[in-house]
């Protein structure tokens, strides 16, 4: 074999490696493009989820058993007076809801914290813990309808790491 096409030969290799390279590194920064916009995209959806609260029109005796009914049901327990704890994970309550007064004067039930997941709130226990409710509110005969109930923001805990909290005064 001619010693040029052995070089010819080395030098395609060298350039179909490098372009490969240059491909790869493409992909991967695309992909990481992706992932931020589809990380962004998904906690706007979860800051809406969670700045959406339920009003129960009904006495507030019959909303607090409507929600302690979905408690019991959804394994969430209660942290203090009409406040409960969601469960998020195995065993984990790292969210919570309680009744709160809106800028409009309602009562609702609202997210008061959501865990932090990759930079943004995690508001899948909120909706599910919410629907639930409307749900039962619907069954007891009781109309609901969703309220703005303000945007939660992230906050440093000692114990919990980043946090995300309703500004909303309790009820």
């Amino acid at each position: 074999m001619p010693v040029s096409t052995l070089l010819a030969g080395v030098a395609l290799f060298v350039v179909i490696v490098a372009l490969e390279r240059w491909r790869r590194h493409g992909l991967l920064r695309d992909r990481g493009r992706a992932g931020q916009r589809d990380r962004e995209r998904r906690s706007a959806t979860h800051r809406e989820w969670l700045a959406t609260g339920l009003v129960l029109e009904t006495d507030p005796d019959t909303a607090d058993a409507i929600v302690d009914g979905v408690v019991t049901a959804t394994m969430s327990k209660p942290v203090g007076p009409r406040r409960w704890a969601l469960l998020t994970g195995f065993e984990e309550h790292a969210a919570s809801a309680g009744w709160i007064r809106t800028a409009s004067g309602e009562i609702a039930l609202a997210a008061l914290t959501a865990p932090d997941r990759d930079g943004a709130p995690d508001g899948s226990a909120w909706l599910d813990f919410r629907d639930r409710v409307a749900k039962a509110a619907r069954k007891a005969g009781v109309t609901t309808h969703e309220t703005e109930t303000g945007a939660l923001t992230s906050t440093t805990d000692s114990r919990r790491g980043t946090v995300w909290t309703s500004p909303a005064a309790p009820a």
